[in-house]
């Protein structure tokens, strides 16, 4: 099983709202657009649970020692938006490594790696080195481990969703392209799933920081919600139970029914 982006834009750029969007985006960024065209996801369909389990509790603390009152203090690294979107990388170190890394191994690959290097590590030094001449380099670095430790726990979380959607039966799909592009964080057929995480900074109503999938796929799908409460546990992966799973796969496979 595999997902190009060819399939991506098949099955959910349908509306000319979404065309629109992806136009815009092939304009704007076009070496980010090369990449994300040319990138196939394999490896999240190889993964199982048992696989994600130890990942997901034995990961290196994502957010350090980073706080959140004082990363989203410093504006311009909360509102930076880097070329290459931070799932664009992550998935990219999903398939060259074969595995979900932990987070001290992505951190490292993003070093180590040059084409990640190019799509992160530098950028993010570059970000830091300009926002510390104002708040300071501790802050600075703060912002930034916040900004991309929450994304890693995102992508994680993700894929546990994805994993047992699909240990479910559904034909559950992903790609990077439908996620940062497209607002979807994994689809079957016509029916695009989002994870919510209340969370008023980034995606509460619809002055949130993502543009709304709907306004973006149109009418010719359904949008199912997977979502969980605000979580206070600092620095731990969480994840929906699997009564909220059961839900999703539900509702989920009542849409592919009709």
């Amino acid at each position: 099983m595999e997902t190009t982006a060819q399939d991506v834009i098949r099955q959910l750029c349908v509306a000319p709202s979404a065309e629109r969007e992806l136009e815009a985006w092939k304009a704007d960024r076009p070496e980010v657009a090369d990449f994300v065209l040319g990138h196939t996801t394999r490896t999240a369909y190889r993964l199982d649970v048992s696989a994600l389990t130890p990942t997901v509790e034995e990961t290196e603390h994502a957010l350090g020692d980073s706080d959140r009152r004082r990363a989203e203090a410093v504006r311009p690294i909360m509102d930076w938006n880097p070329r290459f979107a931070f799932t664009h990388v992550l998935h990219y170190a999903l398939e060259e490594l074969d595995r979900a890394p932990r987070y001290e191994e992505f951190r490292d690959f993003c070093r180590s790696d040059p084409i990640a290097r190019q799509m992160l590590w530098d950028p993010a030094q570059e970000m830091i080195a300009e926002t510390s001449r104002t708040t300071g380099t501790e802050a600075a670095k703060n912002a930034m481990r916040w900004r991309i430790g929450n994304a890693y726990y995102s992508f994680l979380r993700e894929l546990v969703v994805f994993v047992r959607l699909r240990d479910r039966g559904l034909p559950i799909q992903t790609h990077p392209l439908a996620d940062a592009l497209f607002r979807v964080d994994v689809w079957a057929e016509s029916t695009a799933v989002s994870l919510y995480i209340k969370n008023s900074f980034y995606r509460d109503g619809t002055a949130g920081r993502k543009k709304q999938t709907a306004q973006l796929l149109g009418p010719a799908f359904d949008y199912i919600s997977i979502d969980m409460p605000t979580q206070h546990t600092f620095g731990k992966v969480h994840v929906p139970s699997e009564r909220t799973i059961d839900d999703a796969a539900t509702r989920i496979a009542r849409t592919l029914r009709r």
